[in-house]
């Protein structure tokens, strides 16, 4: 059963009464701020002490409003951006059968790996927990990262592969007459990664802190989500994130080839994160900047094999398109295997020679040199 959306809270909608005068008086406080400005400098030139500490503090409570304003007129456009977002992340689990309804829950949920339902969290528990932390939000939607992605973390991968797996098919029965996207032949998705040697969850670690066999300190999936479930995490089971966006909004954005990094963002300008070194190298730079306040990367991480099929799902229901183009490996840094000392890196691939099509998932050793093909994707999660 589909649930309806339900939003029963006051938020500052962008078409709000709240919203269109704070954009009102925006437009009138900062011209007072600039005669301000022309003011003081008179004053400060006939050497008008009075004058010029009674202007200090004006400009403290215009300066004052300014920022009170900005910071309204920054939490509509939040909601405006994200809450049409929420359902069109449901819709696509929906479309790959990951999702359940029941009517004792108001939000959708699947089954974990321990057997227990993982509810999806409420649009307004999302906002909510942006504006918590809104001073960080703001400077990374200010990035780019305004795009809301939802990930079953606590699925097994294997079934969400196969909900993978069910949505190509469908999607090439239904618009491969007008898809761009080459599906020759038949779908594969090579998962030999996850399969050999025992189950995801005894081989594949996340949110290591090193690539190191001896002392990753990742957790496996089970681990994980067992201890969400004792701390009553708000999210358990899920990884509600923020990616940068495709162009208008639409999907994600689209790879950056080396050499042509942008700065992104005026608040705090960020350069495009590259794949270059080594995983390790690159991994232990994610690692620090996450922590560091002052770097433009803060807060961020790699993303998971999960993000990535999710992110592909979005990208290619929203635009068309693939999300790393044909061949490009995304190296998900969230994830690392110790018995290989390696992280999983995703691709699509078509094939005519070989008629077939679909996704794959490889090893990259740590120590490995990155190449040209080599990309690495980036999130901040909620």
């Amino acid at each position: 059963m589909r649930r309806e959306p339900l939003y029963k809270f006051e938020c500052y909608m962008i078409d709000s009464k709240i919203c269109l005068n704070a954009r009102a008086l925006l437009r009138e406080v900062e011209p007072l701020k600039k005669q301000f400005n022309l003011t003081y400098d008179a004053a400060k030139r006939i050497n008008d002490l009075e004058s010029r500490t009674e202007l200090r503090q004006l400009l403290a409570l215009v300066t004052n409003k300014i920022n009170a304003l900005q910071e309204k007129v920054w939490i509509a456009e939040a909601d405006r951006i994200l809450r049409p977002q929420y359902e069109s992340q449901i819709d696509h689990l929906y479309e790959m059968g990951i999702l359940q309804a029941s009517e004792d829950v108001t939000e959708p949920w699947f089954i974990g790996v321990d057997k227990q339902r993982c509810i999806l969290p409420s649009y307004k528990q999302i906002l909510l927990h942006i504006l918590e932390k809104r001073e960080v939000y703001r400077e990374k939607f200010d990035q780019g990262f305004t795009k809301l992605l939802f990930t079953p973390f606590g699925l097994d991968v294997m079934d969400l592969f196969e909900g993978l797996r069910k949505y190509l098919q469908r999607y090439k029965e239904e618009e491969s007459d007008t898809s761009e996207l080459k599906m020759p032949g038949a779908l594969q998705i090579h998962t030999s990664v996850y399969a050999f040697g025992g189950t995801s969850e005894t081989r594949v670690v996340h949110f290591s802190e090193a690539y190191s066999r001896a002392d990753h300190s990742g957790k496996t999936k089970a681990d994980i989500l067992k201890q969400q479930r004792e701390d009553n995490i708000w999210n358990a089971g899920w990884r509600i994130s923020l990616v940068q966006a495709g162009d208008d909004g639409r999907g994600i954005m689209g790879l950056v080839r080396k050499g042509e990094e942008e700065k992104r963002g005026t608040l705090h300008p960020r350069e495009d994160f590259q794949a270059f070194g080594t995983a390790a190298d690159r991994h232990a730079d994610l690692v620090t900047s996450k922590n560091d306040r002052s770097s433009p990367y803060y807060s961020e991480e790699g993303w998971l094999v999960e993000d990535w099929v999710c992110a592909f799902v979005t990208n290619l229901d929203e635009t068309g398109t693939l999300l790393d183009g044909d061949r490009n490996r995304s190296l998900c840094m969230g994830a690392y295997r110790p018995v290989t000392n390696s992280v999983p890196a995703i691709y699509f691939l078509s094939s005519e020679a070989q008629k077939a099509w679909g996704v794959g998932v490889s090893d990259v050793g740590v120590a490995q040199r990155l190449d040209d093909e080599d990309y690495i994707r980036t999130c901040i999660t909620l």
